[in-house]
């Protein structure tokens, strides 16, 4: 599955000098950089400094989609740290526009196995319909149940 952590957030320019305070010392973040990334909406990543583990900052797009996943992400404690993670269906739906855009057979891959999961496929169906997903999602679906 995914090997690297992506953290959606909404943040404006402004707000970039926030970000860095609340990081702190133990993370090499650059605040021009970041508020250029944020007004270009666009990635960009940080790096805990101690472990060298790089995490990449996707601004949200303003689309109703990404809105939506947005509001339907789940509050999850990781050792004691609260974060936001997003559902099951709304990260399929990324993969697979991921996949369309790139080709990319990992994450054809990473769909199959959360196809596996428990889902709200009403949610799932009308979201790939209106992104013009339905066709891989039926796609990977059927691969899944194949010998």
């Amino acid at each position: 599955m995914t090997r690297d952590s992506d953290l959606v957030i909404a943040l404006d320019a402004a707000q970039s000098g926030l970000l860095i305070s609340a990081l702190g010392a133990q993370y090499h973040a650059d605040p021009v950089a970041i508020a250029t990334a944020i007004r270009e909406a666009r990635p960009w990543n940080i790096i805990h400094l101690p472990s060298v583990v790089k995490i990449d900052l996707v601004p949200r797009k303003e689309t109703r989609f990404r809105r939506a996943e947005f509001e339907r992400r789940s509050r999850v404690d990781l050792a004691g740290v609260p974060l936001w993670i997003v559902s099951v269906e709304d990260l399929i739906l990324s993969k697979l526009e991921w996949s369309r855009e790139s080709s990319s057979e990992q994450q054809q891959r990473d769909v199959k196995l959360l196809l596996q999961a428990p889902l709200h496929r009403v949610y799932l169906d009308h979201w790939a319909t209106q992104l013009d997903l339905y066709g891989l999602l039926q796609e990977a679906d059927n691969e899944r149940h194949q010998p």
